[in-house]
């Protein structure tokens, strides 16, 4: 089956801060849809990799979206602060991807 050109959008969950070993409090979310019609596809496969910086991801690396468009991950910030980026790749369409960048920060001390 030949798909229609898709996008990537990010959806939420870009530009957090945390602290160093701490689980981002908004997963990142994306959202699949084709480019034209502009409508969510459903049942895509969507590949989730840390491209910079210190991180791991919570959940497995390969989501699969729902009747929204809608796939998501959790991230786990690293011991060493800095930025984070995330990528969001549409298995079936390499060049349909969406960037998240986080930040790690060391924690408060009095």
């Amino acid at each position: 089956m030949i798909l229609p050109p898709l996008e990537a959008l990010v959806a939420n969950g870009d530009g957090q801060y945390g602290t160093v070993g701490s689980v981002v409090q908004i997963p990142l979310q994306v959202i699949v849809r084709e480019v034209e019609s502009q409508r969510p596809r459903n049942g895509m496969a969507v590949q989730w990799s840390v491209d910079q910086g210190a991180a791991s991801l919570e959940t497995i690396a390969t989501t699969i979206t729902d009747e929204t468009g809608s796939a998501s991950v959790r991230v786990r910030l690293g011991a060493s602060t800095g930025e984070v980026v995330v990528r969001a790749r549409v298995v079936e369409q390499d060049n349909a991807t969406a960037t998240f960048r986080l930040f790690t920060v060391n924690r408060p001390t009095l």
